[in-house]
């Protein structure tokens, strides 16, 4: 006869929220995981970026302070 499965073991790791916010270092040492950014923030970052370059340098200055 043969033993069975252990369905805990054959599950999925899936990713679990932290109540620490992501990249902060625990007492053990381990450090909780940087999500990746979804495609609509990421995109949405760029066109910041590439915006405030656009930008002259009075408008720069104004948006610094």
């Amino acid at each position: 006869m043969s033993t069975r499965l252990d369905w805990r073991r054959a599950a999925r790791q899936r990713p679990h929220e932290s109540k620490y916010e992501p990249g902060t270092v625990l007492r053990n040492g381990a450090i909780t995981p940087r999500l990746p950014m979804d495609a609509l923030a990421r995109r949405a970052d760029q066109a910041m970026r590439v915006w405030k370059r656009s930008l002259n340098a009075a408008d720069k200055a104004s948006l610094a302070k």
